[in-house]
C-alpha cells in the first residue's frame, strides 16, 4: 500500500504541471557562416547542483550536436578536463534563482495549491579556450513557465506542444555557437 501511495504521490509532483521552456530553437536555423577548421574542438559538460536539489539534466549529446552542425570543426570530442593545446570550450549548468516559498509549498503539497513560476530555471556559462588560455564566457539563460495544481492533471496533455527543456537547451548552445563564431573566438 505505501508503495502505491509513493507513485501517486511522484505522480502527482510531475503530472500536474503545465511547463515551458525557452529560448527555442528558430524554426530554421540559418547555418552559421563558419571558415573550415581544421583539428578538433573539445568540451567538457559541468553540472553545478544546489545542496538538497533534483540532479540538473545530463545533456552533453546536445552540446556535441550542435557543434558538429555549426562550429565547423570536422570533428567534436568530450574531455574530462581542458586539453592544453587547441580550442575547448566548458560548458557549466547550474539552477537559477530558488522560486518563491509559495512554489515551493504548492511543490510540497502535490500541487493541492496552485503554484506559478515565470523565471530562470537554468543558468548556463560557456567558457572558450585556445591552448588552455581562457578568450571568452558566455553566459544564457533557460527560462521556464510553469503553473502546477491537482486541478490541471486533465490539462496536462498540453506539455506535448511547449518547449521542453532539452529544445532550450539546444537553442542556448545554438546561440552560443552563433556569438562565437561572429565574435571569432571559435
Amino acid at each position: 500500500m505505501r508503495i502505491v501511495l509513493l507513485a501517486f504521490a511522484l505522480l502527482l509532483q510531475t503530472a500536474c504541471a503545465i511547463m515551458s521552456y525557452s529560448p527555442s530553437l528558430p524554426a530554421e536555423t540559418q547555418h552559421v557562416r563558419a571558415h573550415e577548421r581544421f583539428g578538433t574542438l573539445s568540451f567538457t559538460y559541468l553540472t553545478k547542483e544546489r545542496d538538497g536539489s533534483n540532479p540538473l539534466p545530463q545533456k552533453p549529446e546536445a552540446v556535441r550536436k550542435i557543434l558538429e552542425q555549426h562550429s565547423g570543426y570536422p570533428a567534436i570530442k568530450a574531455l574530462p578536463d581542458p586539453p592544453t593545446k587547441g580550442p575547448h570550450v566548458a560548458v557549466t549548468v547550474t539552477y537559477g534563482p530558488p522560486p518563491s516559498a509559495w512554489v515551493s509549498m504548492a511543490h510540497w503539497t502535490f500541487y493541492l495549491l496552485p503554484g506559478y513560476f515565470n523565471g530562470i530555471g537554468y543558468e548556463v556559462q560557456f567558457d572558450v579556450f585556445a591552448d588552455n588560455l581562457l578568450t571568452r564566457t558566455y553566459r544564457h539563460e533557460i527560462k521556464v513557465q510553469a503553473i502546477g495544481w491537482i486541478g490541471l492533471l486533465p490539462f496536462v496533455w498540453i506539455n506535448l506542444f511547449t518547449t521542453h527543456f532539452v529544445e532550450a537547451f539546444e537553442a542556448t548552445v545554438y546561440q552560443f555557437v552563433t556569438e562565437a563564431i561572429s565574435d571569432e573566438v571559435l
